[in-house]
């Protein structure tokens, strides 16, 4: 049979001394303390000392969050996760939320079933836009059917700018149907014709039904962006089955469509008229 001896161990009287400054560390982080008085929780001397650690991890993720620049690159393990702690008799419950910022970007991400654009371009008020030359008119209707508590879809008007590479246009018009969607609490899409254009005729060889979905999306989708219109690989095919098809549907059901341009109107109508008018 097994002898067991008694093993006499003493505590390190410097382990007392440093919970105790630990806690007053606590007890006078205003980040700390506002954040538990928030949740109804006092933290008296008794409390912090009990969960000691719980508090001292608390105090790392306010740390880290309050200093957050980019939530994008948030640092943590648990990304975009913060404490939620709540008081169950006498434990104290550690959960975690996502935090409001990231709350906003998977927001954005739902609303748009289609998102060729970098999520950084959408994340700040449409409010900030610099307002000039031809944003001035398209953001004063913008805030005119804000300012009307009975404005619709319908009320939003088809655009179509024309400009150089490189100029704004396609940040301009992810922020406006941002700020439509937002507004109406609705989808939006946003696509680069050239690259979205080609995945379709392929899917329309190669997955007939997923070519169906996407189609049905991008012809009912609340809010859409055609970016780079005219770039794309022009044919009989992607004009009369994609192209025509999705504008045509669009506008039989009023739904208010985007689209960006290094080429005029008249230029486009050129460049699809391969064999037929």
């Amino acid at each position: 049979m097994a002898e067991f001896k008694k093993l006499k161990i003493q505590a390190d009287p410097s382990i007392n001394d440093l919970i105790k400054k630990n806690a007053e560390e606590i007890i006078n982080n205003e980040e700390v303390t506002s954040y538990l008085k928030d949740k109804n929780i006092v933290p008296t001397t008794e409390f912090v000392t009990k969960h000691l650690s719980t508090l001292l991890d608390l105090s790392d993720d306010l740390k880290i969050c309050n200093g957050c620049l980019d939530t994008l690159k948030c640092p943590k393990e648990r990304k975009y996760l913060i404490f939620d702690l709540k008081v169950n008799g006498d434990l104290l419950i550690r959960n975690f939320e996502y935090c409001s910022k990231y709350k906003i970007i998977d927001n954005i991400k739902r609303r748009f079933v289609f998102k060729d654009f970098p999520i950084e371009w959408v994340l700040k008020p449409i409010s900030t836009i610099d307002i000039s030359g031809y944003r001035t008119s398209i953001l004063t209707s913008f805030y005119k059917i804000k300012r009307n508590p009975k404005a619709s879809l319908n009320n939003v008007k088809w655009l179509y700018l024309k400009g150089l590479n490189n100029t704004g246009k396609s940040y301009f018009l992810a922020n406006l149907a941002n700020a439509y969607a937002d507004f109406f609490k609705v989808n939006a899409g946003f696509i680069n014709t050239p690259k979205k254009f080609s995945e379709l005729k392929e899917l329309s060889i190669t997955n007939k039904d997923e070519f169906a979905k996407q189609m049905e999306q991008l012809s009912q989708v609340e809010i859409l962006v055609l970016d780079d219109f005219g770039n794309e690989f022009v044919s009989d095919y992607i004009r009369d089955n994609i192209v025509i098809s999705i504008l045509n549907e669009r506008a039989s059901n009023n739904l208010p469509t985007f689209i960006s341009s290094s080429y005029t109107i008249n230029e486009i109508e050129t460049l699809y008229a391969t064999n037929k008018a």
